[in-house]
């Protein structure tokens, strides 16, 4: 089913391909081991084949990971080959991780190792920047929409390849192409600053490194870089939405069904098939929601992640450490000074932070001191 999908030549024709992905997406469909067994096949095999030699022309992650003259002259391998690959990793957090654990690059020649994740977003930039056939870079935008998803460890991953998140900020900004690809970008990068997580925004801080304020300023901060260079980049938050909604408005998207009409169109022949159902139904569910109790569409969560403020985003605090986190947000998210006069500051609220904890210990030694003097006198 696999070879037929990504079979560009006779005798499969479009509609045999796309009926050959929804049997494998039937198979996996609540089928846990199924799912991760054909998986891990895939993977151990893709290894295999780059270490013998052998042909990749029957594993869908060749296509999805080695982009080259000969992947990509067929857009549909790699947009089949996404579309599987997404089911198989759709909601799966043992998926995730197994696939997390493919490596690209040969150490012995000097090549710097990447991750999957990594040479996805290389890939997805290589298509962006070329202005290869959209269709490669929906299929690419569409897996790492579920692939990010709600995981916070793969979207730190995916933003490690900071020139590809560069990419798809000019990418919205100068819209050169098209409203599926710019619209599906923007959602992409909403996705990055919902979920984004909070490795390394500031230097590192031993005394309040470990404490749930510092953590969550971390994720403040980072998430506001985020926000802000998204933001800035790509002509401020209204024009955010307004790709996003220009796409989610063509009757493509929000008229998709999955009977597809295979008829060519324009000079390259190629049918009018861009979305798989899966995923229409994800970004349907988790932009806008259908709200039965106020009988109106709200905002779902990657909508939210691109309007609102960076500190709003969820936090679990105590009540001591809410009361550090507010003091250093009132100095740091709100101050445009530089990280080094941020991170003084930090030092002196932490300093304040002793001297208050010293003096209430001191406060209870004495009241301590007293109620034993008080013991004395009062006759038993």
């Amino acid at each position: 089913m696999i070879a037929m999908c990504l079979t560009s030549t006779a005798p499969y024709t479009y509609e045999q391909r796309l009926a050959a992905s929804k049997c494998i997406q039937g198979f996996i469909h609540n089928n846990h081991e199924g799912q991760i067994g054909l998986l891990q096949r895939l993977i151990s095999k893709y290894h295999d084949n780059n270490q013998s030699g052998a042909d990749q022309s029957t594993n869908l992650l060749h296509y999805i990971l080695d982009l080259d003259e000969s992947t990509r002259k067929d857009p549909y391998r790699i947009w089949f080959a996404c579309t599987v690959l997404l089911h198989l990793l759709d909601s799966s957090a043992q998926a995730k991780t197994l696939i997390r654990e493919i490596s690209i690059g040969d150490v012995s020649e000097g090549e710097e190792p990447v991750s999957a994740l990594q040479q996805i977003n290389a890939n997805l930039s290589t298509a962006l920047i070329n202005s290869f056939d959209p269709r490669i870079a929906i299929g690419f935008l569409m897996l790492l929409c579920i692939w990010l998803y709600d995981d916070a460890r793969c979207v730190e991953e995916f933003l490690e390849e900071t020139a590809g998140i560069q990419t798809l900020v000019g990418s919205v900004a100068q819209a050169r192409e098209g409203v599926f690809v710019t619209g599906l970008t923007a959602v992409l990068l909403g996705i990055c600053v919902e979920f984004n997580s909070p490795a390394s925004a500031l230097p590192p801080y031993d005394p309040l490194q470990n404490s749930e304020a510092f953590r969550f300023l971390l994720k403040v901060c980072e998430r506001a870089k985020l926000q802000k260079l998204i933001v800035s980049g790509v002509g401020g938050k209204d024009q955010i939405v307004f790709r996003i909604t220009q796409f989610r408005e063509t009757s493509e998207f929000r008229d998709f069904k999955e009977q597809v009409t295979f008829s060519s169109h324009g000079d390259d022949d190629l049918p009018d098939l861009w979305f798989d159902l899966g995923f229409v139904e994800f970004l349907k569910d988790n932009y806008s929601i259908y709200s039965l109790r106020r009988r109106r569409l709200i905002k779902g969560r990657i909508q939210r992640s691109l309007e609102r403020s960076p500190e709003s985003f969820d936090a679990k605090l105590s009540p001591h450490s809410f009361f550090v986190f507010w003091l250093m947000i009132d100095g740091i998210t709100s101050s445009s000074a530089p990280v080094s006069d941020q991170s003084k500051y930090i030092s002196s609220l932490e300093i304040r932070l002793k001297s208050s904890e010293n003096d209430v210990k001191s406060k209870e030694a004495q009241i301590h001191s007293l109620e034993g003097e008080v013991r004395k006198l009062v006759p038993s």
